[in-house]
């Protein structure tokens, strides 16, 4: 039998050495992956609490506190009863 210094039990001569590594890397990959469905999860429910007529009184009571039809007093009470 021949022996050129190739190991013909492994695969090309590889041992396996960069497993440890790589399923390190997996695992990292795998936190990626629940922290972006859980970034998505956290968009959605926020997309769908959301209320547009709010956000309508928001944005006129802003014009009337810039506009000075009302003072800062106000403006924050006013704020406090949409929340």
């Amino acid at each position: 039998m021949w022996n050129n210094g190739f190991n013909h039990w492994n695969m090309m001569g590889w041992d396996g050495g960069g497993w440890p590594w790589f399923m390190g890397f997996h695992g990292i990959l795998w936190l990626l992956f629940l922290a972006l469905i859980a970034f998505a999860l956290v968009h959605l429910i926020r997309g769908w609490r959301s209320n547009p007529a709010r956000e309508a009184a928001l944005a006129t009571l802003g014009q009337e506190y810039a506009s000075g039809r009302i003072d800062r007093d106000e403006f924050f009470r006013r704020k406090k009863d949409l929340d």
